[in-house]
Parts: structure tokens; C-alpha cells; sequence
């Protein structure tokens, strides 16, 4: 618990492959996936895709889903017993009610309120169409919605990918919150700047093979994993400095 995991590689390499294969969105061919028992893995990817008009509102309380299920059968079961009360729509009707209970159905409201609050998601914004929403807002809006179905691992697919620094910034706080409460974070760039200052462990991933995990934190970068990250997501390179430019930087100096 509490990790944050960087994997990169270039566009094409399979990132985002890898985690629909972890959500279950997809199949595979070989292998196996596994999970610690009871974790809950939830994925927000680069381009989350809702109902035309659906609001901000709306996207949150679907983290609430099997609930209003158990809620809508409540309501019918209430129909049904006001015009021909039955015994075993009763005893159905109890079962229901201690699920939507135990579930947290009374305390949906004030859960979504106190998330949005301290994910900094106003009232009005809430009521706003989720496609009007920036790229930065709509990692917000679904960080919140995944906090909301206490997920334990969260996979997040370029969160940064087409954001201003400041939200970039915001983005990588909220993961490091995320991480010191306890949270698990996997995120996919192609960036090794941002991974070298912003995760501990990363994999890289080519060929859909994870060749090797880089210690970050403790520099453990050997040989020929700085050869595979060449490869998979190179450093910016540097422009030589001329002749003139670096007589004039001494003469500065």
C-alpha cells in the first residue's frame, strides 16, 4: 500500500494495452493477473468516454452504481407491496434495505461532498457537462469518482498527457496524497524527466515486455537499464553550445 509506480515507454509500446489487461478490459494470451485479495483496481484513462450530457454530477455518481440498483429494487418492491402486500416481498424488501445500509446509501451525498471538497471541485462545476471540462478537471472529476468507490490501486493512463504545469503540478500533488493515505498509484508516461523526480519505482515497458524496475530513489540504474530507457523513452538531448555562445557565458561568467 502507499506506492507509487511509474511505467514508461514510447507511444505504441502497449502502455495503455498492458492496463486494460489489469482492469479486466481486455484479454490476453498468456500469463496470469493477480491481485492481493479484496484490492480494488480502478483505471482512469487518457480519454474517459461518458453519455453525451452527462454532468459532472452525473460521472460521480456512477461510483454509486450497484447502490441505486439496490435502491431502484427497493422502490418497485414498495409499489408492488402498497397494492398486494406479500410476505416474500417483505422479507426480499429487508435483505435490500440492510444491503443499501451496510453499502453506505444513506451517506452517498455527504461522501461525494467531502471528496469533491478537498479535491477542490466546486458546487456550480458540478453541474457543468463533463466534455466541457479541460483535460486536468476531468483527471480531477475522475480521481474523485474512483475515491469515491474506494479503489485501492489506481491506474492512471498519462495523467499529465496535454496539461498546463500548474495542473501537471496539481496532478502529481494529489498522487502524492494519494500514495501518503495509503493508496496505490501506477501511472503510465512517456516522460523519464517527470519519473525521475516524481515516482520512486519505475518499469520500463517495449515490446510488451517490462524489462526492469529502476530503484529511483536509491539511483540503482545499471548499465544496461539506462541502455533500455534510451530505448523506450529517451532524454531530451542538449543543444551543443558554438563557439560564440560559450565565450560569451565565460566573459558573462
Amino acid at each position: 500500500p502507499g506506492q507509487k509506480i511509474a511505467v514508461v515507454g514510447t507511444t505504441g509500446a502497449g502502455k495503455t494495452t498492458l492496463f486494460k489487461i489489469l482492469t479486466g478490459e481486455l484479454d490476453y494470451n498468456t500469463g496470469e493477473v493477480r491481485f492481493a485479495p479484496g484490492r480494488k483496481v480502478g483505471l482512469i484513462s487518457q480519454i474517459p468516454h461518458y453519455p453525451a450530457g452527462y454532468t459532472v454530477e452525473d460521472v460521480l455518481r456512477t461510483a454509486f452504481r450497484e447502490l441505486t440498483d439496490i435502491q431502484g429494487k427497493m422502490r418497485r418492491l414498495e409499489e408492488q407491496m402498497a397494492a398486494h402486500p406479500d410476505k416474500a416481498m417483505l422479507t426480499e424488501y429487508d435483505a435490500l434495505s440492510t444491503r443499501f445500509q451496510t453499502g453506505g446509501g444513506y451517506e452517498t451525498d455527504m461522501q461525494t461532498d467531502k471528496i469533491c471538497n478537498g479535491l477542490g471541485i466546486p458546487a456550480a462545476q458540478r453541474q457543468q457537462d463533463f466534455d466541457s471540462l479541460s483535460g486536468g478537471e476531468k483527471t480531477r472529476v475522475n480521481l474523485a469518482r474512483l475515491l469515491l468507490e474506494k479503489t485501492d490501486i489506481l491506474l492512471l493512463d498519462e495523467p499529465t498527457r496535454g496539461v498546463d504545469v500548474n495542473t501537471k503540478q496539481d496532478i502529481y500533488q494529489l498522487m502524492g496524497e494519494l500514495t501518503a493515505g495509503g493508496m496505490s498509484v501506477v501511472f503510465v508516461s512517456s516522460e523519464l524527466a517527470e519519473l525521475l523526480k516524481d515516482a520512486p519505482d519505475a518499469y520500463p515497458y517495449e515490446g510488451a515486455k517490462v524489462h526492469a524496475l529502476l530503484d529511483i530513489e536509491n539511483h540503482a540504474l545499471t548499465r544496461q537499464v539506462l541502455e533500455i530507457i534510451e530505448r523506450v523513452a529517451p532524454m531530451p538531448k542538449r543543444k551543443k553550445k558554438t563557439g560564440a555562445s560559450q565565450a560569451a557565458n565565460e566573459a558573462e561568467g
